[in-house]
């Protein structure tokens, strides 16, 4: 121990807590009261709760995809695997573990939780190891899962915690010496969490190439790069040949559905630059305080990665679907926490005073910030499982019992409908149903929109189905309903107009083929 160590250890209280870094066996207590703090939320949170209920419908796909798995084929969509439709495979496969263990809802219930713990662990770790301070551990943490929507971000069902999860600890394993092949393989898994986080990946592995080459100046600038590369290559590899066995493609087809289907990006530049900005700044004011950290990410290599991935996400979404960086409450644009969380964490052992005690007051603004809007936020969150109880299960109990078995229904939401009906169901945008993507490929997109409504019709013509299932919101935007009635369908109304999905018997045009 240093002297000046010693004299930190002699100081009292208020300089442990302020100064003296966590160390040696007390880290294994932070970990171990953190886990079992975590632990004792999820029981709190399942006893709260009752019978588990995700705030989005897409948390049903992964639900339904896992089952699928499970059973060796898709009940709701023949002949389809249970891959397709699968943004994140690494997601898909924990929850399908999980479902071999626990009932389906507890299952990703447990996938959820088990995230957001191994995500605080992975920020404590990422606390410790830039040598902070008691009081600089706990506000790194707290900012960590209070800021913004993390917490709806954690519990929607869907694949974000995981991702937090993840890219913490690859962040961390690059920051150790002895764990740079480690960081290498995570860097090649990251992408199939999201395929987006390529933009992410690349930054970092490259980093491991410089720190690897520093912490073995024996070892080639070439041959380490090979190295790192080929474990990259390694962590990617079982997840390249399961896609390409399930779906055909190397990476999830969901992104080019979507892509295909809204066609925004034939909008003009101005109009998406707007949209880009507005999500950006939106996102921003969400997070708050903490969102300052992405400057202070030029202080450190890897702190830098959240600029990356910001320009990164930026333009791909500019050029490709501009509107989804504000889907979901943002979901696609919380990636950038970790980076934020790394940048902050790294200056706390930095040689500036300013910049330490700067990271530390920005954490504390943060923390207070936040703390004042995570009661409001937390609320939305019911407020969006209260949705899924009302209107996701209302659409799908009311088809349960009015409508025919082995009925098949044209929708667009398939998540909750896949999960909670035995019907046959085509996916009209294409994500569980690749015939449907393959039309809006070659009408949809290069038109800008304007023969979406005639793949629609189109698909309906040669799926047959007897029954149409839309969100009212997104019917009035994009006129599924009148489309097809333009052309000759024919659509009774079988819900009363108050709820939020309605639900139409389809007859086709005069001239069109019976339904089967």
């Amino acid at each position: 121990m240093s002297e000046a160590s010693r004299e930190v250890a002699r100081g009292g209280w208020a300089e442990r807590a302020f100064s003296r870094p966590v160390e040696g066996g007390s880290q294994r207590w932070w970990y171990g009261a953190v886990a079992l703090l975590g632990l004792a939320l999820a029981a709190w949170h399942a006893r709260s709760l009752g019978r588990p209920v995700f705030p989005v419908d897409d948390a049903y796909i992964t639900l339904h995809n896992a089952l699928a798995l499970g059973a060796g084929r898709d009940p709701n969509f023949a002949g389809v695997s249970p891959l397709v439709g699968a943004t994140s495979s690494a997601h898909l496969a924990f929850v399908a573990l999980l479902c071999l263990a626990l009932p389906p809802l507890w299952a990703l219930f447990a996938a959820a939780w088990l995230a957001a713990i191994a995500y605080a662990l992975g920020v404590l770790r990422m606390a410790f190891l830039h040598r902070a301070s008691p009081l600089q551990s706990v506000l790194l943490l707290l900012a960590a899962v209070v800021v913004g929507r993390v917490p709806h971000q954690l519990m929607n069902g869907l694949e974000t915690g995981l991702t937090l999860a993840a890219m913490v600890w690859t962040l961390n394993l690059a920051d150790e010496p002895g764990r740079r092949r480690a960081a290498a393989v995570a860097c090649g898994v990251l992408p199939f969490l999201r395929p987006e986080l390529g933009a992410f990946s690349a930054p970092v592995l490259l980093v491991v190439m410089l720190r690897r080459r520093r912490d073995d100046p024996s070892t080639s600038p070439l041959r380490g790069a090979a190295e790192s590369l080929a474990l990259a290559l390694l962590g990617a590899l079982p997840w390249l040949l399961w896609n390409r066995l399930g779906v055909g493609a190397f990476l999830p087809s969901t992104v080019l559905a979507k892509r295909a289907f809204f066609s925004e990006g034939c909008l003009p530049p101005a109009v998406k630059w707007d949209w880009i900005k507005g999500s950006i700044a939106d996102f921003l004011r969400q997070v708050g305080v903490l969102s300052r950290a992405l400057l202070l990410g030029l202080v450190s290599p890897l702190g830098r990665t959240g600029l990356l991935l910001l320009a990164a996400l930026a333009l791909a979404y500019y050029a490709n679907f501009p509107g989804a960086l504000g889907h979901y409450e943002h979901r696609y644009l919380y990636v950038l926490i970790p980076p934020m969380l790394y940048a902050v964490a790294a200056c706390f052992e930095h040689r500036s005073a300013l910049l330490r005690g700067g990271a530390t007051a920005l954490l504390l603004l943060s923390v207070e910030q936040s703390s004042w809007e995570v009661r409001d936020r937390w609320q939305q969150y019911l407020n969006n499982r209260a949705f899924t109880a009302a209107e996701l299960e209302g659409v799908a109990s009311f088809c349960r019992h009015n409508l025919p078995a082995g009925s098949r229904v044209l929708l667009h939401d398939v998540g909750y409908m896949s999960w909670g009906t035995a019907f046959q169901l085509v996916d009209f945008v294409g994500l569980k149903s690749p015939s449907s993507a393959v039309l809006h490929q070659s009408m949809t997109w290069p038109t800008c929109g304007a023969r979406r409504g005639e793949a629609i019709h189109l698909i309906a013509t040669r799926e047959h189905p007897n029954y149409l299932v839309v969100l009212n919101g997104w019917d009035r935007i994009y006129r599924f309903s009148d489309s097809l009635r333009a052309r000759g369908w024919g659509l009774t109304s079988l819900r009363p107009p108050d709820v939020a999905y309605s639900v139409y018997r389809l007859t086709p045009p005069p001239d069109g083929p019976a339904p089967r």
